[in-house]
């Protein structure tokens, strides 16, 4: 999907934005695929930390290993929508705070994205998206089962 993205053309100016318009049509399916992609990467961000959450201490290495990859994505991905804001990149923040959510906090990327939570909320006065990331992360991450209730070859008992 990346070498799908790569291929659009982006001239950016000093300023970031871009310089050479491009014809409406490329850049209509340019913000398609840009959505889509970013949906894929929501959804594979949320699942991966499920498991990660369930699996605990017994987690895959490679489970966090993609979770950085899925993060770098959507960083990537974000920084390529900046040039269709406000309402071509409007999907963007969802990515974001699934990124957000992701990072147990303290990681370098952690910075980055809120950075650019910030920067998208700017858009629209009304969204606080920052906020709804750490809501998303603080529920996310409370659904680690309890170890004192796990029974032996048993699934345990979620907490809430």
């Amino acid at each position: 999907m990346a070498a799908i993205l790569a291929q659009i053309p982006v001239v950016a100016g000093g300023d970031g934005l871009l310089t050479t318009p491009l014809p409406t049509r490329t850049r209509r399916l340019h913000v398609r695929w840009q959505t889509g992609y970013g949906i894929l990467l929501f959804m594979a961000i949320v699942l991966n930390t499920m498991l990660r959450i369930y699996q605990g201490v017994a987690s895959s290495p490679s489970l966090a290993d993609e979770s950085a990859d899925f993060i770098a994505s959507v960083l990537t991905l974000a920084e390529q929508a900046m040039q269709y804001r406000p309402l071509g990149s409007s999907a963007t923040p969802v990515y974001l705070v699934a990124a957000y959510a992701a990072l147990k906090g303290g990681e370098s990327e952690s910075d980055r994205v809120e950075a650019l939570l910030a920067e998208y909320q700017s858009d629209f006065r009304s969204a606080r998206w920052l906020n709804m990331a750490r809501i998303f992360r603080a529920r996310l991450w409370s659904l680690r089962p309890n170890p004192a209730l796990i029974s032996e070859g048993g699934y345990g008992v979620w907490c809430a």
